[in-house]
């Protein structure tokens, strides 16, 4: 991979792109790639369970403290990070919002664009956030939709992990998955800094999923994605097809 390739991933709520998609992410940025990675909502209201069991916190608490855990994730893994504050639980998007986030793919200019399964209804706002990315993407080419950046045209979108064992439920039926296996060290330190979900987040995106990826892929630690711009059965791979 001589070019450089820009990877852009839109999560609803700050966690969910280092959770879901970070060690892929970790291994592009390893190989002199780049990444960014945009937040619909902090997870404020649905996200930050241990957050709330504090008596007496607020809602500007909690918002500052799930920012601040954020921006120390992407410090960690090494990516820049936007933070909207869309609001969860649930996230509503409109117009104005849908031209805020193809302003921020024609200003990042992505080849691949990551964001939630678009039928990962398990968690509604994971839903919304795919089907808005994917709005987003499309429309950031149309020359006709005008924003401050110039129109730019993804090459590739990927959806990533559902929520917990839902991938019966929702139909998630992962046609690629990245190795993650030497960059699953640096996963686990980008996940400690969600601390406010710690105890819902941790084992799960550091252990059991990758590791259960990993047998789907045949090796040791994995992430999986199904490639939304084409049918593509890759297997195991260490990066993501790319269109030319």
């Amino acid at each position: 991979m001589a070019k450089e390739i820009r990877i852009l991933g839109i999560g609803a709520h700050v966690a969910d792109v280092f959770g879901r998609a970070g060690g892929t992410i970790a291994r592009y940025l390893q190989a002199g790639h780049k990444a960014s990675i945009v937040a619909l909502a902090y997870g404020e209201r649905g996200e930050a369970q241990d957050l709330w069991r504090k008596p007496g916190i607020t809602m500007s608490e909690v918002k500052r403290i799930k920012a601040e855990e954020a921006k120390a994730a992407a410090k960690m893994l090494g990516v820049d990070i936007r933070l909207l504050d869309f609001e969860d639980n649930p996230i509503i998007m409109d117009r104005e919002r849908l031209y805020i986030l193809v302003d921020i793919i024609r200003e990042v200019k992505p080849d691949i664009l990551l964001t939630h399964w678009k039928d990962d209804w398990v968690n509604w706002d994971h839903a919304t956030t795919g089907e808005w990315a994917v709005k987003a993407a499309w429309s950031a080419s149309r020359l006709g939709l005008q924003t401050k950046h110039a129109a730019h045209q993804v090459k590739e979108i990927y959806m990533f992990m559902p929520s917990g064992l839902s991938d019966d439920i929702v139909q998630f039926r992962p046609d690629i998955l990245i190795d993650i296996s030497d960059t699953i060290e640096r996963k686990k330190e980008v996940i400690k800094c969600f601390e406010s979900q710690a105890s819902e987040i941790m084992p799960y995106y550091t252990d059991y999923s990758p590791r259960y990826r990993g047998r789907q892929a045949g090796v040791q630690y994995a992430e999986a994605f199904v490639r939304f711009t084409r049918g593509y059965g890759s297997g195991s791979l260490k990066y993501l097809p790319l269109a030319d």
